[in-house]
């Protein structure tokens, strides 16, 4: 093998790793939950430590499920809804102003 086949072995085991990676993060991106860095990120935490990301749902009543590695997932539109940045907003359950007609 002479050197310009070896690097282009080389450049092209490259060139995978970065389309590997590059898939694993649009695949985060569009995640039904939030990652562990974002969960950590918003309580104020390291991203390892459960215990205190778990007692900052229970004590703001967040909802959240533990998946079967023991880790809060937070789903990515609740938390959406609940930082009100939640896309095409709901209507409210009240009405924009008085029923003047009821008075009359």
């Amino acid at each position: 093998m002479n050197e310009n086949e070896l690097i282009e072995r080389v450049v092209e085991r490259v060139i995978t790793e970065i389309e590997k990676r590059n898939a694993c993060r649009e695949l985060a991106l569009v995640s039904q939950y939030l990652t562990m860095g974002e969960l950590a990120g918003l309580i104020g935490c390291k991203a390892n430590q459960r215990a205190q990301m778990v007692k900052w749902l229970d004590a703001r009543h967040w909802r959240y499920v533990i998946d079967s590695y023991g880790l809060p997932k937070v789903a990515r539109a609740y938390h959406d809804r609940k930082m009100g940045i939640a896309e095409g907003g709901t209507q409210p359950s009240y009405a924009e102003g008085p029923n003047r007609q009821a008075f009359i």
